[in-house]
């Protein structure tokens, strides 16, 4: 879905809202396998509490996707 020229929103995006906050493999289990079948978009919010395991992710090494090729939607209380 375009929202501004040459920007397109994913219809889909996986809720991030779940994943704990320590360091378990599980944790980034769901983003790896969102990325592996086609999803690129990440909903997450600020008291999700989960910036780390979402930006860990996201990282170069952690995903073969550029960061372009993601689309991170967050809120803020």
């Amino acid at each position: 879905m375009p929202i501004a020229p040459g920007v397109l929103k994913p219809v889909i995006s996986n809720g991030a809202n779940y994943f704990p906050q320590h360091e378990d493999p599980r944790e980034t289990a769901a983003l790896d396998l969102w990325f592996a079948t086609g999803g690129r978009g990440i909903d997450t919010a600020w008291n999700y509490e989960n910036q780390q395991v979402v930006g860990w992710a996201l990282q170069p090494g952690n995903t073969t996707l550029r960061r372009d090729e993601i689309f991170l939607t967050t809120k803020i209380p």
